[in-house]
Parts: C-alpha cells; structure tokens; sequence
C-alpha cells in the first residue's frame, strides 16, 4: 500500500503534466487530490485523523478536522486553508459541472497545491522516517 506521501507526490506530479499538457479538467482534480492526500497524512500523523483503509474518511470532513486540528490552531495559516477551500471548490466543478476547465482554474488549484506541499511534505516526510 502506497504512504500518503507517495501518494501525494504521485498526484502533484501527474497534476504538474497534466497542466503542461493542457488538461486543465485533470490538473485541478489531481492538485485536489494531492491536498487530500496530504491532510489525510498530517491528521493520521497527529493522531486525530480517522483515515483508514477499511473506514474511509469523507474529504470534507477531513477538510474540516484540518482545519480545526492546524488552521484554528495556527499551526497552519488561513491563507492555506482559504486554498484548500478553493482547490475543493475547483475539484467539485470538474467533477459535477460539464463546463470546459480554463488554464486559470489549473492554476489557481496547482497553487494551492504547492502551497500544502510546502506546509505537508516535511512533516510527512519526518513521519515516515519514524514509523
């Protein structure tokens, strides 16, 4: 079974080529999904997640446990849970709207894909080289 780091690098890397070869529908979506793979990590890591394979968690409820257990707690700002806020709503777009993805909405998710990247990645990374 993958680690949620490598299952968040996996996805911000297939977002990253999806964007450069102009399918902004599958950049957004796959930006999304790095950012829940990431909080799905940083919540099992502090022990507040309830993400297991056999009870999978809702990703706006983990969403939600993010960002009380990290942004309310100032661990992590609200300018990234304002983009996680927004990549969620550009996922849900492409996912339930039939409208044509723009590069701008690509972008707009990769940011904020970056943005949990930066904030997520090491502390992933230090977990894994614990467990």
């Amino acid at each position: 079974m993958q680690t949620y780091l490598e299952q968040t690098v996996e996805a911000a890397e297939t977002a990253r080529e999806m964007r450069k070869l102009g399918d902004y529908k599958l950049a957004r979506d796959r930006a999304y999904y790095a950012i829940f793979y990431a909080v799905a990590g940083l919540l099992d890591l502090s022990g507040e997640g309830r993400v297991r394979e056999d009870a999978p968690f809702a990703d706006s409820a983990a969403l939600r446990e993010f960002s009380s257990r990290f942004v309310q707690t100032g661990e992590a700002s609200t300018d990234l849970g304002r983009a996680i806020a927004v990549a969620k709503n550009l996922r849900d777009k492409a996912d339930y709207s039939e409208g044509v993805a723009t590069p701008e909405e690509a972008d707009e998710a990769l940011a904020a894909m970056e943005q949990m990247l930066a904030f997520a990645e090491p502390v992933l990374r230090k977990g894994e080289t614990e467990s």
